[in-house]
């Protein structure tokens, strides 16, 4: 290794843009690129930012949780409020951050205000796992704003001042060269919340331990869906659905696959009524019943538009199961879409009851959509 010391302040280092000033300027061993200890990271061997940003890893799928039951012992769980947005890792290299979705998918170009908030992050390269969320007047989560955002055709960079989106980061996998996953869930938050990227657009919520009932009524008072409860001393594990992480619904809620819709009496361009679908063992789509309520007037035509291309002769569900009235007519359609849908009870071989819209599901895969019974999907 070549090492050589600046004497001089105005040499500035082309990566983290100081004057390595006394410090030791160093070949880095993987690509013998000079960079100045300031930017090197920690280790026996110091690399270059361009050798940290390869070794992370990319299209790592978030591990998810089963919708379960009130710990026995909460001592042992952390808890945290779900937040109602869309699920994104996010990749910093130590210059250039990028967002991908639960399927994997690209979606940094749709959030622009996220750029402002990497200006501020320090040069140290890290993977965050968290929720995409938009917030209403009262700094309430809005999962109508967030679709719009999700669903617009609009020039992304003039979307921010219509509806604007938080980072609300709740995990750490990655950090600088080395991976946190193994670490126990209590010890990365930990290391998240020193971390230092809470400013601009990002969020770090507050996690607790032992508090089940009090949040769920504190979820249900403010419109919540619920909240999360993970094991203190669990690992990441990566595209897996883990008993480690529980979902505890403040309401009954799940997703939905979309079927077909009916229009709405007097305007047919406009959404009336959802046809709703779960898929069975046998991968055949089963009719779970219909949604009247929750939707906004802008929800009922962005339905409608986001439906019309999927539009396809017969019934998707097997067996149809629809039961309609004389003056109803469905339209059907591929079921690509999922909707998360609140319901009152849903009694086995009946349709779901008091159903209430509550928005798209876009981070949803609609094959993967299943009924999620006693704790599991």
């Amino acid at each position: 290794m070549v090492v050589s010391l600046i004497e001089r302040t105005d040499v500035l280092c082309s990566y983290c843009g100081h004057a390595p000033y006394h410090d030791a300027l160093l070949n880095c061993w993987e690509c013998d690129v000079n960079v100045c200890s300031r930017c090197a990271t920690d280790g026996p061997q110091p690399l270059c930012p361009d050798c940290v940003a390869k070794a992370l890893p990319r299209n790592l799928p978030p591990m998810l949780a089963i919708s379960g039951e009130m710990p026995l012992s909460p001592a042992q769980w952390g808890l945290e409020f779900k937040w109602d947005g869309v699920r994104a890792l996010c990749y910093w290299d130590g210059r250039r951050l990028s967002l991908q979705d639960r399927n994997l998918g690209d979606i940094t170009a749709r959030f622009p205000e996220l750029q402002e908030w990497a200006s501020l992050l320090p040069d140290r390269p890290f993977i965050l796992d968290g929720e995409l969320v938009a917030l209403d007047d009262q700094g309430l989560p809005e999962h109508a704003t967030l679709q719009r955002r999700m669903l617009s055709k609009a020039r992304p960079d003039r979307a921010p001042q219509d509806a604007p989106v938080y980072y609300y980061a709740f995990d750490l996998l990655f950090m600088g060269d080395r991976p946190t996953m193994r670490l126990p869930y209590a010890e990365r938050r930990d290391i998240l919340a020193n971390l230092g990227i809470e400013r601009g657009c990002c969020r770090v919520p507050p996690g607790h331990i032992g508090q089940v009932q009090a949040m769920l009524e504190t979820a249900a008072d403010y419109g919540l869906e619920g909240i999360i409860a993970k094991r203190l001393d669990s690992i990441y594990e990566p595209g897996r659905r883990s008993p480690h992480w529980r979902k505890l619904q403040a309401a009954s809620s799940q997703a939905f696959v979309i079927g077909g819709w009916i229009p709405q009496p007097g305007a047919s361009r406009q959404v009336g009524a959802l046809l709703i679908g779960v898929y069975d063992e046998r991968k055949r789509l089963q009719y779970a019943g219909r949604v009247e309520a929750g939707f906004s007037d802008q929800d009922r035509l962005t339905l409608a538009q986001a439906l019309r291309p999927w539009q396809r002769p017969t019934s998707p569900f097997r067996p149809s199961g629809v039961t309609l009235s004389p003056d109803e007519q469905v339209i059907h359609v591929t079921p690509r879409l999922v909707a998360k849908v609140q319901y009152g009870d849903w009694p086995a071989g009946e349709p779901v009851r008091d159903a209430i819209y509550k928005g798209l599901r876009l981070d949803c895969i609609p094959s993967q959509v299943t009924r999620e019974v006693n704790g599991r999907p």
